[in-house]
């Protein structure tokens, strides 16, 4: 009783002092749940938490809650407890039929035809699962396949033991029985022994008839009373329980790897981990700072955080390490609304602090107990700090001095009449600044040394004296007399000299180590606020730098500062400025402008072993979340805009010091790592690949997680590789048919023009046949001999002439219209030297045509010119008409060689010209063919036959029609 009534006034006094642990959080809509009203908590075997409220469920990494309701598949949304199997399945428990579970963030439901009631106990056991519903069993095996197992109606399923594989029955006349699932035997239980509902570690426990019924229906049990069944019979649990449980109340669950119990004789909290008492976890529970009877469950996870259920259906995280940090707030100790610290200073356990209205206080951190001292309305105090047991408060006019005696209390002894802005103590007694000068007493008497800066701040040694402002530093050694100055250090808001070393902390947030010389060894830079508070804990060669509300500890490695860690609210610190700090041996203490903080060295600076890691909480793509599981995402064209929502999965408070990295590469590059603080993080307008995002986290401890998703945005068919494959060889196909085509057809047009010259070379050949020139040498010759020399000559000048021209345009592939009727001239004239009667050549040409300039293909009228001599005109008797008529028609140049003479009906009844005739035919209608297919133009031949009205032939007509050239 003593000890109940102890603990009770330990809690009211704290309570009413505000004490508290500043890692515990309350978990409650604010933080994300979805609602307040909380029954239990699980944890799976990612680490996650589950928690079950009257409105959802959560899924809970330290960051973030995930929401399952029925939404989501829930059958309910008042989900009042979860249970978590060997395959990481959720199993929920509420008022509904059938059997629910979540599996992979996704909600399902057993297939079955049983009907199924919400079942009221777990168990696991061999690889199955039972369900004890109402008063039936049912059995969930390895597939998946529920079973009921069937007894007679009479009984009713009570509970599962585990460790003798049977089932406790109950037939409701108080009888008792054991149903073994492997024989089907079903025993009734000796008629002084009942079950009871608690459980000592993995045994089930009974209880004998006669015990009162008060402690039966209670939570509430003595060691001695209960009773477990061992080899086959009843006997007292195993003597490890009967010695260290005594009268014990469950504040758990029946976990397999906690079991929480409340000792209710010794008022403390014993923990079972594995069916073994954790001595550790067992005095961390004790110290929860709430009351026993308001707590009616404690939950332990993995990491030994603790999450504390009560009565109201509220419930608290309490970290492992909660007991690192002791807070306690000002202002509800003066229990009215203060202003905050100016300054303050500690000795021992007590805190000696200022206020802005100028209140002098002292806060005794054993007792809890806060003392105001005095109220200052007049002269406001500038400093305080104490030397040597004393403690001075510092005023504009004056110093104060008091005797700190063995209590902590204070006698007043001193008073030294010096105006003074800031002062100290050194070795050789009080030190003050004034404007720009510095005052001390030396052999009783008073020395003004002028420092010709106005002076901020003051700090001494036993050899110097260090002063301070906006501007520069100054050092004055008392000994010696020399001054020494720095103007690199600027804005200093904190001197603390040691070991012959200066540490200046500064307005803008740097840190500089300087010698004795004032010369700068080393510096930080932090963020740009004021370094408010310095103090060097030679216990362990630690500085702790206050930094407005967060506390750097620094260390000094081989003359250079090195940042250990950073301390913040997240470890149990006030949020507020920090105004001084002190150590007590075991913990730092640390006055904030609203409270003072304790934080127990050990636990800070051990390095703890943290659960931590990376969740992807969710992926939206193109603005619509995206289902992702631990498979590859693949994504269309158009779903090229995609956002990863992350969150640090964590149950520790301080993720401070985490540092977060992020990758994103394409196709197989290296990737690349860009330090980010956000958690959510968009990539918009990706092209097709094959992506890997990666986020990584690091912190000072060595612990490093990364989480890597991998995604392909497919392109269009047109994007594809494949495609572009298939493009390239088509064209490439098609670049080479078109380098063939163009050489065939080169090809072609050469041997075109090789065919048009062989058949130029064979007209060329028909005109100059020996046949030819036979006839017109012996026409020659008969000249010479019947019509004399004269007529020999003329008819020989003719015939060379016609040579020559023959000659000249052998070589030339197009000649002039004037150059072939010349040269029709001239092959005509020799012709009409042995023809009589003469052949009469007729032009018939259009004016505007030049004939000068408009060419044709050379030796293309004359085999015309020639078949109508041989075929028509030799063979008429009368007279003897050759018509040429050239025109342009549709811009086309159109020649007709018209002949009067028999027509080709006539002369093909005579065969003795006819193959003649045939070839020199063909060799034009070769040559026009050749011509058009060379220039891709239109090159027509036609041979008319001429009548009269009785439709004979008076004559042939060659028409010709090929464009200019």
């Amino acid at each position: 009783m003593q000890i109940k009534i102890a603990i009770l006034i330990l809690f009211v006094v704290s309570n009413c002092f505000s004490q508290n642990y500043g890692t515990i959080k309350d978990l409650d809509k604010s933080m994300g749940l979805p609602s307040n009203h909380i029954y239990t908590v699980d944890f799976d075997k990612d680490h996650y938490a589950w928690i079950c409220t009257n409105n959802g469920v959560s899924k809970f990494n330290g960051s973030i809650h995930k929401i399952f309701n029925r939404d989501n598949g829930l059958p309910t949304n008042d989900i009042n407890e979860i249970h978590i199997d060997s395959k990481n399945r959720k199993w929920l428990k509420g008022f509904y039929d059938g059997l629910y579970y979540i599996e992979n963030d996704s909600v399902k439901r057993i297939k079955t035809n049983l009907t199924i009631k919400s079942f009221r106990l777990f168990y696991e056991h061999n690889n199955k699962i039972i369900f004890i519903s109402s008063n039936k069993c049912y059995l969930l095996d390895e597939k998946n396949v529920l079973s009921e197992i069937k007894i007679a109606s009479k009984y009713q399923f009570i509970d599962f033991d585990k460790l003798n594989n049977h089932f406790i029955l109950n037939d409701g006349n108080f009888n008792e029985f054991f149903y073994n699932l492997s024989t089907n035997k079903i025993v009734k239980l000796p008629s002084e022994y009942r079950h009871y509902i608690g459980r000592i570690g993995d045994y089930v426990t009974y209880y004998k008839s006669n015990t009162i019924l008060e402690f039966v229906q209670s939570r509430d049990f003595k060691i001695e009373d209960l009773y477990v069944y061992i080899d086959g019979k009843f006997q007292k649990p195993p003597s490890y329980y009967r010695s260290n449980l005594k009268a014990i109340r469950y504040k758990g669950e029946f976990d397999e790897k906690h079991l929480v119990y409340y000792n209710v004789d010794e008022n403390k909290y014993q923990v079972l981990e594995q069916g073994k008492i954790n001595v550790e976890l067992s005095k961390k529970v004790s110290l929860i700072p709430f009351p026993n009877d308001k707590i009616q469950r404690i939950f332990i996870d993995d990491d030994h955080n603790f999450w504390v259920g009560f009565f109201d259906f509220s419930m608290k995280y309490i970290p492992n390490d909660f007991t690192k940090s002791l807070n306690y707030d000002f202002t509800s100790i003066f229990q009215e609304k203060i202003t905050s610290i100016k300054f303050s200073c500690q000795l021992k356990n007590k805190v000696y602090y200022i206020t802005y209205d100028n209140t002098f206080s002292c806060f005794d951190l054993n007792t809890k107990t806060n003392k105001i001292i005095n109220k200052y309305k007049e002269s406001p105090p500038n400093k305080l700090f104490i030397r040597n047991d004393n403690l001075y408060l510092s005023f504009f006019d004056g110093i104060e001095v008091f005797k700190i005696k063995a209590d902590g209390s204070l006698n007043k002894i001193k008073y030294y009449n010096i105006p003074n802005r800031v002062s100290d103590f050194t070795n050789v007694g009080l030190v003050c600044a004034h404007y720009d000068n510095v005052i001390y007493k030396e052999n009783d008497t008073l020395t003004k040394v002028n420092t010709e800066i106005r002076i901020n701040r003051i700090e001494s040694t036993e050899k110097c004296i260090i002063v301070s402002n906006e501007d520069k530093i100054f050092s004055y050694n008392i000994a010696t007399k020399q001054v020494i100055e720095n103007s690199s250090v600027k804005f200093s808001s904190t001197i603390y000299p040691f070991n012959d070393q200066i540490l200046i902390g500064t307005l803008d947030g740097h840190v500089f180590l300087l010698n004795n010389k004032l010369k700068i060894v080393s510096k930080l830079k932090f963020i740009n606020d004021k370094v408010s508070a310095i103090y060097y804990d030679e216990s362990n060669q630690l500085f702790y730098v206050g930094i407005s509300e967060k506390l750097h500890v620094i260390r000094i490695q081989k003359n250079q500062l090195k940042l250990v860690k950073i301390i913040t609210h997240n470890d149990g610190l006030n949020l507020s400025e920090i105004s001084s700090i002190s150590s007590n041996g075991s913990h730092i203490i640390i006055a904030t402008v609203q409270g003072v903080s304790l934080l127990e060295k050990k636990i800070i600076f051990n390095k703890q072993k943290k659960s931590i890691d990376i969740d992807i909480n969710k992926i939206k793509v193109d603005g619509k979340i995206f289902d992702y599981g631990n498979a590859m995402l693949f994504l269309e064209r158009d779903q090229n805009s995609i956002v990863f929502e992350t969150s640090i999965k964590s149950f520790f408070n301080n993720n401070s010091n985490l540092k977060k990295f992020i990758s994103l590469t394409k196709d197989g590059e290296d990737k690349k790592w860009n330090a980010v603080n956000e958690d959510v993080f968009s990539f918009n307008n990706l092209a097709p690949g094959d992506y890997t995002f990666s986020i990584l986290i690091d912190d000072l401890n060595g612990i490093r997680k990364s989480k890597t998703i991998e995604f392909t945005i497919n392109p269009h068919f047109w994007e594809r590789q494949s495609f572009k494959i298939i493009c390239t060889l088509i064209l490439l196909s098609l670049i080479v048919f078109i380098m063939f085509y163009m050489r065939e057809k080169r090809n072609k047009k050469i041997r075109a023009k090789v065919k048009l010259n062989d058949l130029e070379l064979k007209a060329l050949k028909a005109q100059m046949n020996p046949h030819f020139i036979f006839n017109s040498l012996n026409n020659i010759q008969s000249t010479m001999i019947l019509k004399g020399v004269e007529k020999f000559n003329e008819q020989m000048v003719n015939f060379s002439i016609f040579l020559r021209k023959t000659l000249d345009i052998v070589n030339s592939e197009n000649i002039t219209l004037a150059e072939e009727i010349n040269y029709i001239t001239s092959y005509l004239s020799v012709e009409n030297q042995r023809l009589n009667p003469k052949i009469n050549l007729i032009l018939r040409i259009d004016q505007e045509i030049n004939l000068n300039e408009v060419k044709i293909p050379v030796m293309l009228l004359q085999p015309i010119v020639e078949n109508a001599i041989i075929h028509g005109l030799s063979g008429s008797k009368k007279e003897r008409n050759l018509i040429i008529a050239i025109s342009i028609i549709n811009s086309l140049i159109s020649i007709e060689i018209e002949d009067n003479g028999i027509g080709r009906n006539l002369d093909n009844k005579s065969n003795k010209l006819k193959s003649h005739t045939s070839y020199a035919t063909k060799i034009v209608l070769n040559r026009m063919k050749l011509y058009q297919e060379l220039t891709k133009k239109e090159y027509t031949y036609e041979i008319i036959d001429l009548t009269n009205e009785d439709l004979k032939p008076i004559g042939t007509k060659v028409v010709l029609k090929f464009p200019l050239i």
